[in-house]
């Protein structure tokens, strides 16, 4: 959890919703014997590739008009893995 930049108000939020997201994950599965660190990782391995994946989707959707002058059709969709 030490990797987070605190000194942001992003990298702050980012630290708070991780630490609600590995006590939660501890409370819920006290039987596993895991610590608050293991559980952090968890989360972070768990909502870090869905966050980055939503963003670049919002970044892509706000350049659409941009890529549409130059030529790019630009569609995007979800299906579930």
């Amino acid at each position: 959890m030490n990797q987070f930049a605190l000194h942001t108000a992003q990298g702050l939020d980012r630290w708070v919703l991780l630490v609600c997201a590995a006590f939660t994950l501890t409370v819920l599965c006290s039987e596993g014997g895991k610590t608050l660190e293991e559980d952090a990782r968890l989360a972070v391995h768990i909502a870090l590739p869905a966050l980055v994946i939503v963003r670049l989707m919002i970044e892509v959707q706000r350049h659409e008009e941009f890529l549409r002058q130059h030529g790019y059709s630009v569609h995007l969709s979800r299906c579930k893995i």
